[in-house]
């Protein structure tokens, strides 16, 4: 049987990758930059377990070969170039990790083990490493870039033949797609797309994040060939397995856990019958038996039954079967892009993802919510007139239904006032003559968000002197002249900044502080 996309293991790569994502628009600090590099580790450690998975596939599918070349012989040639081919696409790309490190002098020549721990994280703070390995200069015939492209394209190639499955080969086409990539306009290569200005760290999750790729698919196709190598066998009554397929082994609080119980092979002018241990009938279709079990509480459930068959002589047979399922709490993660509050007046980017759920079919409701699709949305909290707001999240559900998850509380909070400066400063000391060839500025220092900001007048009060009227953001030639004239030791202060938003903008103004200056 194959494995879905939307297995556990997949749903938390996704996750995984879903959270780095919204991490890459934060200022990259030494604690991101570990963020970054623990994720890869955990990636990586992910990837292994595939790899174990594979492993014994594979295995499996050689010792069918062996007992029955004849039925299992193509299979196995399918599944050795299958294993060939990622074996040789993962190893390269652990190659260029192994690369960057040394280029970055985190691991020395002639090594190629990656460490799990880094001492000084700050190493993988670079955002040139990448770029210089896959494009030096922006030329991808000079790096390894064009390499990477060919084999995404070859290994796309080759797993695409080796399936049908139209959701898979889809999946196929979006994790291993080289085509262009459009942003704001402007069409680039993907790779240049992928590991343009990003740090070392980031480049380094982004690989192993093809790595795990890599090993998903190869596990969905390797299953997918034993799985075919099977269903046509034909198999006695007194031989009978039961065999249980649940349609999900992690759901959430509130939905049924669902599944499928079948006999490998079964007779078809007679219906098993399929009971739970505690007596319950379930219904059969088919010949499968199709098990509803109501949940509530959270946490790893066993269950189990027996499927009853009746023979040619009359005699019954039953067959039992178990299995295990986890219970999560429903959870929902919203993301503010930039910071961990929304301010009043701006538009707010804020991401929302439900694991195992399509970006396409999640949905954001709450004041100033507008949708940019697939996940991502504004909010401009402006009508709040409280300091909190609730937001709740919904998704459309695989099996159709709508489903609402719990809301999440955020601060509202208006935009601090300005402050003005001069030098990037408010409160400085400055020779006179160095001062009037200065400009006075407004900006908003320490804040998340770019708000550009055009001085279009202010006052200038020098001790002993009327105040100053000036236009614009340069001192008047009799303010200059002021000021040139007065004593060193002077303290002179600007006030009543005027300013415009250099774009429109629904920021109500506030006066911006004054900036005082001691004369040298």
């Amino acid at each position: 049987m194959a494995l879905s996309a939307n297995s556990p293991r997949q749903k938390m790569i996704n996750m995984m990758y879903l959270v780095l994502m919204a991490m890459l628009a934060l200022n990259v600090s030494i604690d991101v930059l570990g963020a970054f590099w623990s994720f890869e580790r955990t990636m990586s450690s992910t990837t292994s377990q595939i790899e174990n998975k594979n492993r014994s596939l594979y295995a499996d599918i050689s010792t069918k070969a062996r007992n029955n070349p004849v039925k299992y012989g193509s299979i196995l040639e399918n599944a050795t170039a299958l294993c060939d081919a990622a074996d040789s696409f993962f190893n390269t790309l652990q190659g260029y990790k192994v690369e960057m490190l040394r280029m970055a002098r985190v691991i020395p020549e002639g090594s190629d083990v990656i460490p799990s721990q880094i001492d000084d994280i700050d190493e993988l703070s670079s955002t040139a490493i990448a770029g210089e390995f896959f494009f030096p200069g922006g030329d991808l015939s000079k790096g390894k870039g064009a390499e990477f492209t060919r084999m995404m394209d070859s290994y796309r190639r080759l797993i695409s033949s080796m399936t049908s499955d139209e959701h898979l080969l889809s999946m196929i086409n979006v994790d291993f797609s080289t085509s262009p990539v459009k942003r704001d306009d402007v069409t680039i290569e993907w790779i240049k797309e992928r590991f343009s200005a990003y740090p070392l760290a980031a480049a380094l999750a982004f690989i192993s994040q093809y790595q795990s790729r890599i090993r998903s698919t190869q596990e969905e196709l390797l299953t997918q060939m034993l799985s075919s190598s099977t269903q046509d066998a034909l198999l006695v009554p007194n031989t009978l397995t039961a065999m249980v397929i649940p349609q999900a082994t992690t759901i959430m609080a509130g939905s049924p856990f669902k599944a499928q119980v079948i006999l490998a092979a079964y007779d078809n002018t007679q219906s098993p019958e399929v009971f739970l241990n505690d007596g319950q009938k379930m219904p059969v279709e088919d010949g499968r038996g199709i098990i509803s079990i109501p949940t509530s509480s959270t946490g790893e459930k066993n269950w189990s039954g027996y499927i009853r068959i009746r023979t040619d002589d009359g005699e019954t047979k039953d067959f039992p079967f178990e299995g295990k399922y986890d219970v999560t709490a429903p959870m929902a993660v919203i993301s503010p892009t930039r910071m961990n509050v929304l301010y009043r007046g701006i538009d707010n980017p804020v991401s929302i993802s439900i694991p195992g759920v399509s970006a396409g079919a999640v949905s954001l409701s709450g004041p100033g919510v507008r949708s940019l699709g697939a996940g991502k949305y504004i909010i401009d909290p402006s009508s709040v007139q409280g300091r909190t707001a609730r937001y709740t999240p919904s998704a459309r559900m695989a099996d159709g239904t709508m489903q609402t998850f719990p809301s999440q509380e955020f601060r509202i909070k208006n935009v601090p006032a300005p402050v003005g400066q001069i030098r990037g400063q408010n409160n400085l000391r400055i020779n006179k003559n160095t001062l009037v060839q200065n400009r006075v500025e407004v900006s908003y220092p320490d804040f998340e968000f770019d708000i550009p900001l055009t001085v279009t007048g202010f006052t200038v009060k020098i001790p002993g002197r009327p105040s100053y009227q000036v236009s614009g953001d340069r001192f008047s030639p009799q303010a200059a002249s002021a000021i040139t004239n007065a004593p060193a030791g002077s303290e002179v202060v600007i006030r009543d900044i005027k300013y415009s938003f250099d774009k429109p903008s629904k920021i109500p103004q506030k006066e911006p502080s004054p900036i005082v200056i001691t004369l040298m």
